[in-house]
């Protein structure tokens, strides 16, 4: 969900085939240190990510950084936060409430196919 949701917002943004991927390996590796019960920057160091990639995921810079902070609120209600993640990322509430529904979209074809 993460991952197609990322890049659905660089979609939006106008973001180029290179930078969606970009987005989508964010999303793809957010969760990572849950998933191995690892810190983050510990899994991430022998990998050769950009600098981008890296701090997006390590410290929420960066237009990456932006949009995985809008990306995180999304399973959560609705608040004020959600105004500011949106406004950081430069994303409108349209473009956003797209990019949720690509995301969900992309979840359930994936599941389909299992």
């Amino acid at each position: 969900f993460r991952a197609s949701m990322m890049e659905a917002l660089c979609r939006q943004s106008g973001g180029d085939r290179d930078q969606q991927d970009s987005a989508f390996m964010v999303g793809m590796f957010s969760l990572l240190d849950i998933l191995f019960a690892s810190p983050l920057w510990e899994i991430l160091k022998p990998l050769s990510l950009t600098e981008e990639v890296r701090l997006a995921l390590l410290e929420r810079e960066g237009q990456l950084g932006a949009y995985l902070n809008l990306v995180e609120r999304a399973d959560r209600t609705y608040s004020e936060k959600l105004d500011f993640a949106l406004t950081a990322a430069n994303i409108s509430l349209e473009n956003y409430y797209a990019s949720l529904v690509h995301a969900y979209c992309w979840v359930n074809q994936v599941c389909q196919e299992l």
